[in-house]
Parts: C-alpha cells; sequence; structure tokens
C-alpha cells in the first residue's frame, strides 16, 4: 500500500475521532451543584470566628488588682488567692478577693475602672433580711447604703466562700472612710467591712498571673 494511501486512511479516522469525541462531551451530563466553582465552600474569614464569653480571668484584667497579687497597707500584707466576682449583665460590678490569714480569711474589695480605690476590709457575722438594710452599724459605725444591684456571681482562685450563682451587692459607705460590702444571696448573708483606700494610698507589691 502506498505511503499516500495510508496517509489518506490515518487522516479520515483521526477525524472521525475528533468527532466522535466531541458528540461524547455533548452527552455528558451537565456539571450539578457539588461540580460547580460556586458551590465549593470556601474558608470562613478570620474574622468570622465566634466570641468567646467573658472568663473569670478576662473580667480580673479590668480592675486594679488581680489574683496573686501581694497588697499591702501600712504593715498589713495580704495575698490574694481567691476571688468572687460579681456582674450586673455584661458589666462587672466589682470583686472580692480572699487572702488567707491563718484560720480566716481577710478581704479586699477591687473595682474596675475608672474606680481606681480599694476596699481593705475583714469579714464580720451579720444578719440580715432578703433585703440589704438602707443603713448598717458595722465596725463601730452607721454605715448608708450607697448602691444595691442584683448581680451573677463567678468564683476563681482559692478561699472565696460559695454563694451560689446570684445575689444582691450592697455598697456601703460613712465620712471617715468607712467602707464595707454586702452580699446577700439565697445561701445566707456574707458582710464585710473597713476602709476606703484610693490609688496611692496602698502599695500593690506583686502582680498576679
Amino acid at each position: 500500500m502506498s505511503f499516500l494511501v495510508i496517509a489518506t486512511i490515518v487522516a479520515a479516522a483521526s477525524a472521525a475521532g475528533f468527532t466522535w469525541g466531541r458528540r461524547e462531551r455533548g452527552r455528558q451530563t451537565p456539571p450539578g451543584p457539588s461540580d460547580r466553582v460556586d458551590a465549593v465552600k470556601k474558608p470562613a474569614p478570620i474574622d468570622a470566628a465566634p466570641v468567646e464569653e467573658p472568663r473569670p480571668a478576662a473580667d480580673l484584667a479590668k480592675l486594679a488588682l488581680s489574683l496573686g497579687d501581694v497588697v499591702s497597707y501600712e504593715r498589713d500584707e495580704r495575698w490574694l488567692a481567691g476571688s468572687l466576682v460579681a456582674r450586673d449583665g455584661s458589666e462587672m460590678v466589682g470583686a472580692l478577693f480572699f487572702a488567707p490569714e491563718g484560720s480566716r480569711h481577710e478581704v479586699v474589695a477591687a473595682f474596675p475602672a475608672p474606680r481606681r480605690e480599694i476596699f481593705w476590709m475583714s469579714a464580720v457575722a451579720f444578719e440580715s433580711g432578703t433585703e440589704p438594710p438602707t443603713s448598717v452599724e458595722l465596725g463601730g459605725g452607721i454605715l448608708q447604703r450607697k448602691a444595691r444591684i442584683p448581680v451573677a456571681f463567678t468564683r476563681a482562685g482559692q478561699g472565696s466562700p460559695d454563694v451560689g450563682d446570684s445575689g444582691m451587692w450592697a455598697e456601703y459607705g460613712a465620712a471617715g472612710g468607712a467602707r464595707a460590702v454586702i452580699v446577700r444571696t439565697s445561701g445566707g448573708t456574707y458582710a464585710f467591712v473597713g476602709q476606703g483606700l484610693a490609688e496611692g494610698e496602698y502599695d500593690r507589691m506583686g502582680k498576679g498571673s
């Protein structure tokens, strides 16, 4: 068979194959939703990550003091081993820090900015009804109620009392700097009384982690 005849047969076969291939491709099933580019799941943007709920550690970062701090006033030093944070919704009201002193626990109250004062207090026995009174006699004086706020509680560290999940936070004050905090919950009443200290009147000797 001559070269010309062979070349003619190859060319005809190639043309037929090309035509068949186009016809077969024409019969293919159209791409479904999973085959389309716009149906491919793209990675979520970084800023779409879920927002975490506030944690106790994040709450304490808003305060002038933190867990693990050693705070001094005059000749008294307190190591803040535990905390009880009070929140009104998403807003922090304040925190009570508990410092073990032998068989008893002394207490330091701190508040979110812009308040920089602290309350240098001790736990005292106190009985009240379901409602914190408008005035109390504590520490040898009469203190007037300055705030009464329904709150939720979060504990951290060691030594803080288990007061339950919610209750009432009441602050008291009197001339001369006397201060008190009363926590009223379904489990009972916890009262703390002492002295209010402005920033500069106390020393924060160590920063808690």
